[in-house]
Parts: structure tokens; sequence; C-alpha cells
């Protein structure tokens, strides 16, 4: 007699995807914002000879605290049947694994099913401040677990968490958890929020998780890091991003310099001081910590951009103009680059280049109202034919023009 599968083999929120001869299971759960029958892993993971039943939280982000549409109405229901499904498919062992919002049901059922975890990015507490589980969370979302550290003290099998040090919420959330039983976390320098596309774009997801599913230590990367060695940098930095996301910039600095005295590592920390002086206006500080934050991670946009940024309000515009164009050709530029190189341009009187530059930044961002603006500006300079008379706007228009 054939037994009936446990629910169907696929759904907008599942697809199961059984491999014969395999005895393990793994679950693969889905961070935010994944559409009907949309899955993180789907490439590495159907790469994998194992059984594989991939999930996403039905178009809800609820962090896995509630159902997943066609397997299960809440938390029980989908665990009995997830079970119900190990059995079906013969296996002895499962692992779950997953990415951010996933990440956190990844520890949340793979606890509970008595699984090896593979975390990515989790936040093992939810709501904190300037978390995205307090930004994205479905409204309606049931919260009946605040944090994890209970799951993860009471598994039967090893959590593994890997987060970027670049991100203060996953760190510090990595600092809450550490030192609990069967937990085991690793930090990525130069890694932010998405450690799995990190290691896709690199070529490196598949063999990390044949890997963790073989059961062996996943080896040494290049990006292995140590921000949880440095007593108190886990909290300091997430209270850096607090402050910053509430704009109390006094605050933002008198954190930012403690944490960045003798800091070179953390690019992420003095780029939260730069935008902190930015804001407050000390603009000669500002680019001192651009430019740290540069040195440690070169070529990223935000970086980038933000030190022609600073020459601009500090008023070299031969340094803002060297800059940003010097971005643009490395491949780092932005549609925020593009607008302020126009700006400095306009200011210069150089109007056909300032209009390029302005009409490059609304191609690449046509609902940003500021840069539209920008651009009717620029042509009612042209219009008017009216130029900057100081020399140093001569100056540049006779280098540029």
């Amino acid at each position: 007699m054939i037994m009936p599968s446990p629910s169907a083999y696929e759904g907008r929120a599942f697809k199961v995807i059984p491999h014969a001869g395999s005895k393990q299971l793994a679950i693969f759960m889905t961070a935010t914002g994944a559409g009907a029958g949309l899955f993180n892993f789907w490439g590495a993971g159907n790469e994998l000879p194992v059984n594989r039943i991939f999930v996403n939280n039905g178009g809800r982000n609820e962090w896995y605290q509630g159902g997943i549409p066609g397997l299960g109405g809440d938390l029980p229901e989908v665990l009995q049947t997830l079970s119900r499904w190990a059995r079906y498919l013969g296996a002895e062992e499962t692992v779950v694994i997953g990415q951010s919002m996933g990440a956190a049901g990844a520890i949340l059922y793979g606890t509970q099913l008595g699984a090896r975890v593979l975390a990515c990015s989790p936040e093992t507490t939810m709501k904190l401040r300037g978390s995205r589980s307090e930004k994205l969370m479905h409204p309606e979302a049931p919260v009946h677990f605040r944090n994890l550290h209970d799951f993860i003290r009471n598994a039967t099998k090893p959590v593994t968490v890997f987060a970027g040090e670049r991100d203060p919420v996953d760190l510090y959330c990595m600092s809450l958890a550490k030192g609990l039983p069967n937990y085991h976390g690793r930090t990525m320098r130069r890694v932010v929020h998405g450690v799995p596309n990190y290691l896709k774009n690199r070529g490196r997801l598949r063999p990390f998780l044949e890997a963790f599913i073989a059961g062996e230590a996943i080896p040494p990367m290049p990006e292995d890091g140590n921000a949880l060695d440095h007593p108190n940098f886990a909290k300091d930095f997430y209270a850096l991003h607090v402050a910053s996301l509430r704009r109390d910039w006094e605050t933002a600095i008198k954190i930012g310099r403690k944490i960045t005295l003798g800091n070179f590592w953390s690019d992420h920390a003095y780029y939260l001081l730069g935008c902190a002086y930015l804001n407050s206006g000390n603009f000669a500080e500002a680019l001192k910590a651009f430019a740290a934050a540069d040195a440690i991670l070169p070529g990223d946009k935000e970086y980038r951009f933000s030190i022609g940024n600073c020459y601009r309000h500090l008023g070299d515009s031969d340094q803002a103009i060297g800059t940003h164009r010097r971005t643009i050709r490395d491949g780092a530029g932005s549609a925020k680059t593009h607008y302020d190189l126009g700006v400095v341009y306009a200011r210069a009187g150089l109007y056909g280049r300032a209009l390029k530059e302005a009409g490059k930044a609304v191609a690449l961002a046509p609902n940003n109202a500021a840069f539209k603006a920008q651009e009717e500006r620029i042509k009612a300079q042209i219009r008017s034919g009216r130029l900057p008379n100081d020399p140093y706007a001569a100056r540049l228009r006779l280098i540029y023009a």
C-alpha cells in the first residue's frame, strides 16, 4: 500500500523535492519579500544530493512564528508536517538552513525538529530598535517568541551562525547569544547582511553548504573576523547605529569616537561616525572618517560618494570633481554620485556637464524628486545665460569646458 504524502508536494509557500537514495533532508527557509513560489538557496540547494524542502513565509513577513500555507496553520502544525515529511522521505537526519528572517526561522524550527541548524544573519532577539524585524515584520504577525535563546540553549544539535561584521544589528544579536550551549558563531569581515549572496557571488556558496550538510567543519575563510573578541564593541556599534537612526548626532559622535579610537578594521563604524559629523556640519572630520572607511574597504559606493560630497561641502570643487569622476570611472558610481557631481559643475557654471550628470542621476533614480528638481534648475540656469563670476568658478570653466 502506498502511503499518502504528508501534504501536497508544492504550493505557493513550499516545494518538496525528493532525492532517491538520500538519508538526509535539507529544509531551506527564505528571507523577507519572497513572492509565491520563490525561495532562497534555490540554485545551490538543488545541486545538493539530498531530499529538499524549500519554504517561504507565504508572502507575510511573520518571522515564521505563524503558520506556512499548505504545511500548517500554526507553528506546531508546521513542525508536525515537516516531521512527517522527514519520515516519509526516509530521512535519518534533518538540517535546516536559512538567511535573515529565514535564519531566525531555521533556529525556531530546526531546534524543535532535532536538526542541525545553519543560520546566516539571524535576529535571535526580535524587534530591536533599528532591526529588520522592527521595520519589516507584518503588523499583524504573532510574536510568540521575542528571542530564540531558549531554543538554542535547549537544542539537541549544534546551531551554527554566520553574520557580517558590517551589520550592527546582526553583530549585536550574535553578542547576546554568544556563550549559549550549542551555539557556534563566526563573524565575517567586509560582509553586511547577505552572507549567502556574498558567497554565491564568489562561487563559494555550494561548497559552503556541502561542508555543512556533510557534517564537516566549514573551512577557514579570508573574511573570518574577530569583532566579538573586542569587549563591548558589538554593544557600542549597535548603540551608534541606534543614535544615527534617531539623528542624535552628538551621541553618535561620542560613541563613534570611542569605538574608532585605535580601531582599524570596522569600516562601517567609521562611516556612521562620518555621517554624524556631516550632519553636524563638521565636514573636515567627516572627511577623515569617510576616508578611513574607504581605506578599510576600498571602492564601496557609499564611502566614495561621501568623500566627494565632503569635498563639495568644504568648497574644494577640484577634489570633489576628481573624486566623483574617479568613482564613476571605477564603476562605483551611483545616482547620488552623478547628482553631486552635477551640483559642483553647476556652481562653476559648467551647465552642459551639470545637465548631463543630472540626467544620469534621474535615469538611475527616476522617482527621486530632488534629482528631477536639480535637472530643472540647471535648465533654467542655461536659459538665463548667467555664469558665476568668481575667479574659482572661472578657473574651473577653463579647465573643464
